[in-house]
């Protein structure tokens, strides 16, 4: 059996990326998970009453408004981030779905 030049390169690159590869070495660090991690991101495109959920002050002491008052008990586990701005969405509400990703809001991308 021959093996050509190319050939070889091609393997050689695809078995040096296999250490960096997530899905082959998550076993090893899975027992150093604390537990799940999750992320929610919420955009109200229409409007929410703003004081109602984003708090007046900064820091890790700010009084929690009205509509987090429910989840309240875990305030040490979340963190409230607003004013966020991506100058390159725009587009009203067709340019909703990219305001988590930044995607430009431009008909070449649009789905």
């Amino acid at each position: 059996m021959s093996l050509s030049r190319r050939h070889f390169l091609k393997a050689s690159g695809t078995g040096l990326a296999l250490p960096w590869l997530d899905s082959l070495g998550g076993f090893a660090h899975a027992a150093d998970a604390a537990g799940p991690q999750r992320l929610l991101m919420i955009a109200l495109p229409l409007g929410i009453y703003r004081d109602g959920i984003v708090p007046s002050q900064s820091g890790a002491n700010y009084e929690l408004p009205e509509y987090l008052k429910a989840i309240g008990g875990f305030r040490d586990r979340f963190t409230v981030i607003s004013g966020l701005d991506h100058p390159g969405v725009n587009g009203g509400h067709s340019a909703e779905p990219r305001i988590f990703s930044g995607v430009p809001s431009n008909k070449k991308n649009f789905r």
